[in-house]
């Protein structure tokens, strides 16, 4: 099968958890979440209402440094339909996508270290060391112990909204 290389920026310390979860190639589908996601993004070209708001986006997009390369199978029918190139805008989207995955994985790992008496700097930490991520360099300690602690809080604040509210019946 033919593949077509498709380079996606993202942020230096996103790049490294990637290619710790994804050793070697990335070879993506419509059968995985990730190959699924990418698909949905591309374009063929900007549209002009696109290149209106690109000034918008554009600092957001200078923080993405370092880029990933995923292979995606040639196939010509989704490619006619969808493009080979992905804007701006959902580059951010792909990036804040694993972000997202990084914090929520950071905070499984916050909540298993803490039950057992160790704390979330060091669940930080270590999670930083098994992926080779910089403390201080690709990203600050403190902006993920904030990013965990933000989504530990909106975890809190949804399952308070979920729960049942008991009445006398």
């Amino acid at each position: 099968m033919r593949y077509i290389k498709l380079p996606i920026p993202v942020k230096t310390y996103v790049r490294k958890y990637i290619e710790a979860k994804y050793p070697g190639q990335i070879k993506i589908g419509y059968g995985s979440t990730l190959g699924s996601y990418i698909y949905v993004c591309l374009e063929k070209q900007s549209s002009p209402w696109y290149k209106k708001k690109l000034n918008l986006l554009q600092k957001r997009y200078e923080l993405l440094t370092d880029q990933i390369i995923v292979l995606l199978p040639s196939n010509e029918d989704t490619f006619y339909k969808t493009g080979f190139s992905i804007p701006i805008s959902k580059s951010i989207l792909i990036n804040d996508f694993f972000e997202d995955k990084i914090i929520e994985e950071i905070n499984f790992r916050c909540k298993t270290y803490t039950r057992v008496g160790f704390s979330r700097n060091q669940a930080i930490e270590d999670f930083c060391e098994e992926y080779n991520i910089i403390i201080d360099e690709d990203i600050t300690h403190g902006a993920l112990k904030k990013a965990e602690y933000r989504y530990r809080e909106n975890l809190k604040k949804n399952k308070a909204q979920v729960s049942p509210h008991k009445t006398n019946v």
